[in-house]
């Protein structure tokens, strides 16, 4: 006997999701992702789907019924895998699909190839098979894509696309939008109802169990959808991107391991990871801001991707270091106890990039420093000398972006290289080979409420860009001062300095290997100073 493996991949995605700096559009263009390319799809289609009836088919016009059975293999992080048990209904899915793709989610890209599989149905993928489709649809990347939009000159234009227009915005200020963003708008407006199915918003609220979704907690609590729901008092937001380190080399060398299996258990460990560290972090008394137009009160915190091994938000600077870590260390504990993930070589592990801005910043540049910085993460963790059977460490790299444009990465990169510290470890098998991050936050915990030692720092890293040797007498004077007059707090600032830079000695260390913290430090405490300061006036 034989089946038919079809295989789908939205491409693009990045330009899909940034091609806005409107949190909103970039919300809903989010959210039309994590739907349409989702099981729930599928949901009487002849699939032994076994959660709740949704609405989802009826709002992308999902019409297909199959005749034959099929099996899902992956809906998740952007990719569609599907075993078909007659080639009838493969050829229905090749011809019919990237049309309701085109009208749910017009603008972006989708790709699909099908390949021949011997045996009966099943839910894994021959490696020889899947190797092949891989092989087809990179191919299939390549292909020109048709325009999904009227190209005439005699239409109207979106003032910010250039696209043809397909209506008004209904937010109030009447702006003519493309088909693009205003499906995009539709999908976020969705996403805020209580009724609405599972929902980026209901992973981080409920996370992968649909029958847990409380309506009405949903009526009264949402997630923002507006840049100035998330910001805190100085208007600084964090961009955050994490990534699974080596899971394309641990896919490949699965020996017929159930992917479905596989696919679905890293999508719960990386989803009930992000709802765990919401409700740790995020989801405190006080952190919310009440919507005055629905009467919700809206947590400043709004995932942009969240499945597979990727989860991409955007929230108050304040809270994304720990979000960051807790999130990390809940990931590994998750993964270690999964059997299909663990066998494979132990828990999985996580980098990621935070990108500190202002909430004006543009939304694509913002992503970019963060997935940079991610990828400085990645570079770097995975040149440390470990055993065989040791996991890349997981750490994170963060950055202030303080300009109106975006600078290239490696030069910001050169310039500073006396100021990278990180990335930072979130667990005791990473403070081997960095920086722990407890360290830099209790160095950032002594020093907030003491200026003159944050003054210090200031000047001295401004006298280390110019001249080491005045930097050094300045340290050595400052050490002298405050030994006589501030004894206690300078005992303090020096034990949890010197953890941070793993030294012991005297004085203080203000490098290690020749990098120093300094500019970390700053960057920590700038972000919750100024929260400080403007609660207070």
């Amino acid at each position: 006997m034989t089946t038919y493996v079809y295989g789908g991949n939205f491409e693009g995605i990045q330009s899909y999701i940034y091609g806005t700096d409107k949190l909103k559009e970039i919300v809903g263009a989010s959210e039309l992702l994590n739907e349409i390319c989702s099981e729930e799809l599928f949901a009487g289609s002849e699939f032994d789907y076994e959660g709740p009836e949704n609405s989802l088919r009826e709002k992308f016009g999902f019409n297909l019924k199959f005749d034959g059975n099929f099996k899902i293999i992956q809906a998740a992080a952007s990719k569609l895998r599907i075993v078909f048990e007659n080639k009838e209904d493969c050829d229905k899915m090749m011809k019919e699909f990237p049309v309701i793709v085109r009208k749910a989610a017009p603008g972006i890209e989708y790709s699909q190839a099908c390949e021949n599989q011997n045996g009966d149905l099943k839910d894994t993928i021959d490696d020889e098979v899947r190797n092949k489709l891989e092989e087809k649809l990179a191919s299939e990347k390549n292909r020109p894509s048709t325009l999904y939009y009227p190209n005439l000159m005699i239409v109207k234009r979106a003032n910010r696309t250039g696209l043809p227009v397909s209506g008004k915005n209904r937010d109030g200020d009447g702006e003519w939008l493309d088909e693009a963003n205003l499906k995009k708008r539709s999908m976020a407006d969705y996403s805020m109802e209580e009724n609405a199915h599972k929902t980026l918003t209901n992973k981080v609220f409920f996370g992968n169990d649909s029958q847990k979704i409380d309506k009405e907690y949903r009526k009264w609590f949402a997630l923002p959808v507006e840049i100035g729901q998330i910001s805190n008092s100085n208007s600084f937001i964090a961009v955050v991107h994490a990534d699974g380190n080596g899971l394309g080399n641990l896919i490949q060398k699965m020996k017929n391991t159930p992917l479905r299996e596989f696919s679905k258990a890293l999508d719960n460990c990386t989803v009930n990871s992000a709802k765990d560290a919401f409700e740790e972090v995020v989801k405190r008394d006080g952190n919310w801001k009440l919507d005055k137009t629905s009467g919700r009160k809206v947590y400043p915190f709004r995932p942009i991707i969240l499945g597979g091994d990727d989860f991409t938000f955007v929230c108050k600077a304040d809270d994304a270091v720990e979000f960051t870590k807790r999130f990390i260390q809940i990931f590994e504990e998750k993964t270690a106890k999964e059997e299909c993930l663990n066998k494979n070589g132990g828990k999985l592990t996580v980098c990621a990039g935070i990108a500190f801005v202002k909430e004006n910043y543009p939304m694509h540049f913002a992503y970019d420093l963060a997935e940079q910085l991610c990828e400085l993460a990645k570079e770097r963790a995975k040149a440390v000398k470990r055993g065989d059977s040791e996991p890349i460490p997981s750490c994170f790299a963060f950055m202030k972006e303080l300009g109106s444009f975006a600078e290239d990465f490696e030069k910001v990169k050169k310039k500073n290289e006396e100021f990278i510290f990180g990335p930072y470890a979130v667990s005791d098998s990473g403070s081997r080979h960095f920086p722990m991050t407890d360290d830099l936050t209790g160095v950032v915990k002594v020093l907030r409420d003491n200026n003159s030692f944050k003054s210090f720092l200031r000047n001295w890293m401004s006298e280390e860009l110019v001249n080491k040797s005045s930097a050094e007498l300045l340290k050595e004077r400052f050490e002298q001062v405050a030994k006589e007059k501030h004894p206690r707090e300078y005992r303090e600032f020096r034990d949890a300095l010197n953890a941070l830079v793993q030294q012991t000695k005297d004085g203080i260390a203000l490098k290690k290997d020749g990098v120093s913290p300094v500019l970390d430090i700053l960057t920590l405490i700038s972000i919750a100073e100024k929260e400080k300061n403007n609660e207070n006036d």
